[in-house]
């Protein structure tokens, strides 16, 4: 506000079209980066995707687990509410 306010912060003053200029080549140089920076993420990930297949015994001991919890709801189903107190 007090820059805008004072002559050097007025539209067409030669300081605010150096900081405009500064400001405009700083954020063209921000996104050049971060383009960049997408273009080597993108590949990096077409060349080694995250999403691997578990190995065996990690997927057997999720079906050992989805088993145990199919059984404990089935037992949890058949008690009465007499049997929960």
């Amino acid at each position: 506000e007090k820059f805008d306010a004072h002559k050097d912060g007025q539209d067409g003053s030669e300081l605010r079209n150096k900081y405009e200029e500064y400001s405009i080549r700083d954020l063209e140089f921000a996104i050049q980066e971060a383009e960049a920076y997408g273009r080597i993420e993108v590949e990096r990930l077409r060349k080694d995707p995250r999403s691997k297949a578990l190995t065996a015994d990690v997927n057997q001991k999720i079906s050992q687990m989805k088993r145990e919890s199919l059984q404990l709801e089935k037992k949890a189903n058949a008690l009465d509410d007499c049997d929960a107190r």
